[in-house]
């Protein structure tokens, strides 16, 4: 879900490191997508598309909101993908 809206290779670490370091507390923070996007006067898009993110080393959890609803990511994907994470550090 985060690899493919970031070309790795084209970004500096840092950069990169501060785009994940955002989407992890979105995703691990239970109910904060759903609190932003409502805070933002947002609406997740009905078609799915994959957009590049446009990092910077300012990223905010904001900013990854506004992607993931603009490319149509659901409730539903960032529950799943909360539970995976768990499983994962678990496993």
């Amino acid at each position: 879900m985060v690899t493919v809206r970031a070309l790795r290779r084209a970004i500096a670490h840092q950069t990169w490191s501060a785009f994940l370091i955002c989407v992890a507390q979105l995703i691990l923070t239970l109910g904060l997508y759903w609190c932003l996007i409502d805070d933002l006067h947002l609406t997740i898009a009905t078609t799915p598309c994959v957009t590049l993110a446009q990092m910077s080393n300012n990223t905010t959890v904001e900013d990854a909101v506004r992607l993931f609803t603009g490319d149509g990511i659901t409730m539903p994907q960032i529950s799943d993908t909360f539970k995976w994470g768990q499983m994962a550090l678990a496993g």
